[in-house]
C-alpha cells in the first residue's frame, strides 16, 4: 500500500506492507492518507516483483 504510486520524489510517500485482506487494506490505505493525505494504493506482490 502506497501513495503516490508509482513513487514520485519530491512528494510526500507512504508506505506499507499489508495482506490481500479487504479489512487490512482499508486500514493500511488510512493510515497512509494519514501521512499524506491521500488514500494509499495497494500494489500486489506479483506487480511490484515484475515490475
Amino acid at each position: 500500500m502506497s501513495w503516490p504510486e508509482p513513487y514520485q520524489p519530491g512528494q510526500a510517500h507512504a508506505s506499507t506492507y499489508v495482506c490481500y485482506d479487504p479489512q487490512h487494506q482499508r486500514e493500511a490505505a488510512q493510515w497512509v492518507k494519514s501521512i499524506t493525505g491521500h488514500e494509499g494504493v495497494f500494489v500486489s506482490r506479483e506487480a511490484v516483483a515484475h515490475g
